[in-house]
């Protein structure tokens, strides 16, 4: 079983598009060998669930909308999943501040999968919310296919 969580700053846009598009992927591939769940590293959303405009984004891109409050992540996490996945470095430096450095080296941008060192930056501010769907859309792909290969 691999498991992935997708953590971004309040777990209402980012981190909940790229869980949903995940499970998406996963589905297409009939694979059943994924546990996925998406947190956030604040505790300012905690509770709510995914923004408005991230729901428009994954129907409009015909993904299924599971249902998603956001949560904050725990130390459980870090020991529960395989890859600790977030967007930006901001979130990547918290959160191996966080977990010692990281010393098992689960945590990682999205895009390091497809070879890109850019960052998905937050659509709440920047109002990007297509950009980003088509940035994530690539990144789980390519983190999937890193995940297949790597277990055969």
């Amino acid at each position: 079983m691999h498991k992935i969580l997708f953590v971004c700053y309040g777990n209402i846009c980012r981190s909940p598009m790229a869980q949903m598009v995940m499970e998406h992927i996963v589905k297409l591939n009939k694979d059943k060998n994924f546990m996925i769940d998406s947190c956030a590293t604040s505790t300012e959303e905690i509770g709510n669930s995914m923004y408005y405009m991230t729901q428009k984004t994954l129907e409009k891109n015909n993904i299924e909308i599971l249902s998603h409050y956001a949560r904050q992540i725990t130390d459980v996490d870090y020991q529960k999943f395989d890859y600790i996945i977030c967007f930006d470095n901001n979130n990547l430096k918290s959160l191996k501040e966080k977990f010692a450095r990281d010393k098992d080296n689960k945590v990682h941008l999205l895009l390091e999968y497809t070879k890109d060192t850019k960052e998905i930056i937050d659509p709440w501010y920047y109002r990007n919310f297509n950009e980003c769907f088509t940035n994530i859309y690539k990144g789980c792909e390519s983190l999937y296919n890193y995940i297949i290969t790597e277990r055969k």
